[in-house]
């Protein structure tokens, strides 16, 4: 992350939250040099206040050997075989995902 530009973009926002001045530094860095890794975490980041659902757009889909692990893991939890549900979600992790569990659902997401 990116915490240069994390500083500069809480510093517009906490200044009478001046949008204009916090987008402009988001811009900047996307434009800039720093390693892709590094901008992915920092524009998550910046969503967090802006609420643009940047997680949803195409640059962020799941891979699908990541969605039908999750379905798979997701049987074997409802299906009460726990060792194995459990032994998926280590492995989804490892991947660089999340498996986040509702009430009767799940929601995958990439690990920050």
């Amino acid at each position: 992350m990116s915490i240069e530009h994390i500083e500069r973009f809480r510093e517009f926002i906490d200044d009478d939250i001046n949008m204009p001045k916090a987008v402009s530094v988001m811009w900047e860095m996307l434009k800039s040099e720093i390693p892709e890794s590094s901008k992915i975490r920092t524009l998550l980041e910046m969503d967090r206040v802006l609420g643009l659902g940047v997680e949803d757009y195409v640059g962020f889909e799941i891979p699908k050997e990541i969605i039908d692990m999750a379905a798979t893991r997701w049987q074997y939890k409802i299906s009460g075989i726990w060792d194995k549900a459990d032994l998926m979600r280590r492995e989804v992790l490892q991947k660089g995902y999340v498996i986040e569990d509702a009430t009767n659902s799940y929601k995958v997401k990439r690990k920050l």
